[in-house]
């Protein structure tokens, strides 16, 4: 189903709870206390991923959209993605204002052998 027409059906006031993505895949619709409880879930993952990783990496692990007009959550998308940090700046800039991006940068200094 396509992104938009969901985040319309719910903003439209046909549906009131959060829309859910994993990796971008809409899974359902919950309530915004069970989006807090997932969030933590990828939280804990990346940031064990990101000790692992140089400080040129990204984790992120979760994009949530908010409704300005009626400051609700409209939905999040979960992940566990590593990325360089520059493809995370270049995400970041074009995100909508209504956007908030959820990440860890890696942990380990850079070695310049």
């Amino acid at each position: 189903m396509d992104i938009n027409l969901l985040n319309r059906i719910m903003t439209d006031g046909l549906h009131r709870d959060t829309a859910l993505y994993e990796d971008s895949h809409f899974i359902a619709f919950i309530q915004s206390y069970e989006v807090d409880e997932r969030i933590e879930e990828c939280r804990e993952e990346a940031l064990e991923l990101a000790e692992e990783l140089t400080c040129d990496k990204v984790v992120i692990y979760a994009v949530l959209e908010y409704d300005d007009v009626r400051s609700t959550l409209i939905s999040a998308d979960l992940m566990c993605r590593c990325v360089p940090y520059q493809k995370y700046t270049e995400l970041a800039s074009k995100l909508l204002h209504s956007c908030r991006l959820f990440f860890f940068r890696g942990r380990k200094e850079l070695n310049d052998d």
